[in-house]
């Protein structure tokens, strides 16, 4: 991930694959995956700059490479041809940071 550097509040994330089957075995048809999908935080922006009354400043990205996050399914973009299954994500599209595992 050297060659890429994110401009703004862009973040760029490995989804994880999804669930083939629940956790007590049942198998999920094709097209009934889960709305909310997981992913681990591979890149950040430099976070962007907004206007308020005291002038410009820089928001701060509130995730960091590492992270573990949840995402809605329908968002970011697809960028295989940065690696293989990677999505760029705003900071916005963000739903939560994964602290422990469940």
């Amino acid at each position: 991930m050297d060659n890429v550097k994110l401009l703004g509040d862009r973040i760029l994330v490995r989804p994880d694959p999804p669930e083939e089957t629940t956790k007590s075995g049942i198998i999920l048809a094709p097209g009934k995956e889960k709305r909310i999908y997981t992913g681990e935080v591979l890149a950040v922006g430099n976070g962007r700059y907004i206007v308020d009354g005291l002038g410009y400043r820089r928001q701060e990205i509130q995730v960091a490479v590492g992270d573990k996050i949840m995402f809605p399914r329908f968002t970011g973009v697809n960028m295989d041809r940065i690696a293989e299954a990677t999505l760029i994500l705003s900071q916005s599209d963000v739903l939560c940071k994964i602290e422990g595992e469940a």
